[in-house]
């Protein structure tokens, strides 16, 4: 990313892919076969949000796995077979939960949405990013009313 004259880095996601300056909003994504590069003026962010969603119904699932499968071993011969399968099961279910858990940040402005997939990053760490925008709007906003 060029810099404009005058305009500094305030704060950077890891890895570098959205950028906080003093005039701007920018997300770089490169991929093989795709690329993305949006960017949004201070003046322009129009709603900050960090959104997180989870399906428990697989973690109810891996529970249920596991007590039917005992459950059925207790009156079955092949018991063990029964547990280990029951074992199975309620893992697909935990890796399905842990896979399906989502956090986005989303900072918007009236045309683009800068959406990045935040999982593993602790939510402080993203509503301190959102904070930073918001303080380096206002404090645009405070440069230009004192001029």
């Amino acid at each position: 990313m060029k810099l404009l004259p005058g305009e500094q880095i305030i704060l950077q996601s890891e890895p570098k892919s959205v950028t906080l300056t003093t005039f701007r909003i920018r997300s770089e994504h490169d991929t093989t076969g795709s690329g993305e590069v949006i960017s949004i003026l201070l003046e322009e962010v129009a709603s900050c949000a960090l959104k997180r969603s989870s399906r428990p119904v697989f973690l109810v699932l891996a529970a249920l796995s596991f007590l039917a499968s005992f459950m059925i071993a207790s009156g079955t011969y092949n018991g063990p077979s029964i547990i280990f399968m029951g074992a199975i099961i309620g893992v697909i279910f935990v890796v399905l939960y842990f896979t399906t858990r989502r956090q986005l940040l989303e900072i918007a402005s009236a045309g683009a949405v800068i959406r990045k997939n935040t999982v593993g990053m602790k939510m402080e760490t993203a509503i301190d990013f959102i904070d930073a925008v918001e303080e380096a709007k206002i404090a645009k906003f405070t440069r230009a009313a004192s001029k």
